[in-house]
C-alpha cells in the first residue's frame, strides 16, 4: 500500500510540474563596448507552468567553470520571457532604462566568468 501511495504521489507531482521547455531566444554577446556590462541572454518558457531558476547556473564553454549557482532567484512565467543580465556591473534600473521597462530581468552573478564566447 505504501508503494502505491508513493507512486501515486510521484505521478501527481510529475504531472503538476509539467515539462519545462526553456529556449534561448536571444543572446547579446561582445557588444560595441569594452565591458561585458551589456551582454545578456533572453530565455522563453514554452511550457504551461512557471519555472523557478533559483539555484541554476548559466555558463559557457570557456576554461572558467562556475563552482556554484550564479542565479540566486528568478521565475520564468509560462509562455513568458526573461532576460539574464550581468548583475555584477549594472543594476536592473539602468538595464531597463536602456532596453525598456517591460523587460523582466533575472540577475546573474560572476558574469565575467562567462565570456559568452
Amino acid at each position: 500500500m505504501k508503494r502505491l501511495y508513493l507512486l501515486s504521489t510521484l505521478v501527481l507531482l510529475f504531472f503538476n510540474q509539467g515539462f519545462a521547455q526553456i529556449k534561448i531566444t536571444e543572446i547579446m554577446y561582445n557588444p560595441s563596448s569594452s565591458e561585458d556590462n551589456w551582454e545578456y541572454v533572453e530565455l522563453y518558457n514554452a511550457g504551461t507552468n512557471a519555472v523557478d531558476l533559483s539555484g541554476y547556473v548559466i555558463d559557457d564553454g570557456n576554461t572558467w567553470f562556475h563552482a556554484s549557482a550564479n542565479i540566486i532567484s528568478g521565475i520564468i512565467p509560462a509562455k513568458g520571457t526573461v532576460v539574464l543580465f550581468n548583475d555584477d556591473d549594472i543594476d536592473a534600473a539602468d538595464f531597463q532604462a536602456a532596453w525598456g521597462s517591460s523587460v523582466t530581468l533575472v540577475a546573474v552573478t560572476n558574469w565575467e566568468r562567462l565570456g559568452l564566447n
